[in-house]
């Protein structure tokens, strides 16, 4: 085993449960829920409901707390005010130490979910703490972790509760049972739903910097901001990452055996990608910037050509 395979392998050993993180956050969302205004109820199959948009009015408060439980409680989330005469009247910036599990393990909305409700099709994408214990995502097999919990957590974006035939398969899929699972929600159209999803700016440029091929085991720590709008109405909070300036730095730490002609291609490879740039600082490592172009796509370089570095073995 290589340097740099060690220090993957000591990072994911010292990786914690996402769920079990996360259970603080979701008790305080539960604690403070008259004052963020977000509902708090039971299903028929015992499961925990937390509506923060949907009949309730929730908040921004209420989309930031979600955020935070998405990101399986290693994340934090902040909020600032703009120009008040933008498009864009305030911030959403995210930071986390542990950006790939907390933006690829647990926030990425990677779990498809389907079900009947009344007889209609209801189907999300589930994202949060629960993807680590219960979906089959090939994501978790290249993380090579899995989360166990006596609880789980799942964030959905909907405009209704999850049925109960949706409720079963998670459990189901978990390993648990309905009364052991928290569903929060709200729809992109309502202030914490336009919250939550402006929080993912950080996730997009992991989810990027994954599609580059760019080794995972060397991004060690991550922030980002994006400006978001005020919801508007049905859609309207759907637009925020596709529509709002994004600006998404992932710090990565080269491990030592990696020489300079190394890290050289690598800022290079980048440099191929629209809207990445790259600048490698000696002790710290290469800063990746994302901005919106390079989320809506263009040519990947070939970071398997660099070497030590292995592409990764799947896609997501």
């Amino acid at each position: 085993m290589n340097k740099r395979e060690e220090i993957a392998a000591a990072r994911q050993k010292a990786w914690p449960s996402v769920n079990a993180m996360a259970a603080p956050l979701v008790k305080a969302l539960i604690d403070d829920a008259d004052a963020l205004r977000v509902d708090v109820t039971h299903g028929s199959l015992g499961e925990c409901r937390i509506d923060c948009g949907v009949r309730a009015l929730g908040g921004l408060e209420a989309g930031r707390r979600m955020a935070e439980i998405c990101l399986g409680g290693l994340g934090k989330v902040a909020l600032e005010t703009t120009d008040t005469d933008s498009a864009w009247p305030f911030m959403v910036t995210v930071h986390t130490s542990q950006p790939v599990l907390a933006c690829l393990g647990s926030q990425y909305a990677g779990w498809s979910l389907s079900g009947e409700d009344n007889g209609k099709k209801y189907s999300v994408l589930g994202s949060g703490p629960a993807r680590a214990i219960g979906s089959s995502e090939k994501l978790f097999e290249e993380l090579d972790y899995r989360d166990t919990a006596e609880r789980a957590v799942l964030v959905i974006e909907a405009d209704r509760p999850p049925p109960p035939s949706l409720v079963q398969q998670v459990a189901r899929e978990c390993k648990l049972k309905p009364d052991q699972l928290t569903f929060v929600y709200a729809p992109t159209s309502s202030l914490a739903g336009t919250v939550q999803i402006a929080a993912r700016c950080l996730e997009v440029a992991l989810h990027k910097a994954h599609e580059l091929h760019f080794p995972l085991d060397h991004i060690v720590d991550g922030i980002a901001t994006v400006a978001a709008p005020v919801a508007r109405g049905d859609g309207d909070a759907a637009l925020v990452i596709d529509v709002a300036p994004l600006s998404g730095v992932v710090v990565n730490t080269v491990p030592s055996d990696v020489t300079p002609e190394e890290a050289a291609a690598q800022v290079a490879g980048l440099a191929l990608m629209p809207g990445c740039h790259a600048i490698w600082r000696e002790g710290v490592g290469i800063i990746l910037i994302l901005d919106r172009t390079a989320v809506e796509g263009g040519e990947v370089p070939d970071f398997s050509s660099v070497a030590g570095v292995e592409e990764p073995a799947s896609s997501y």
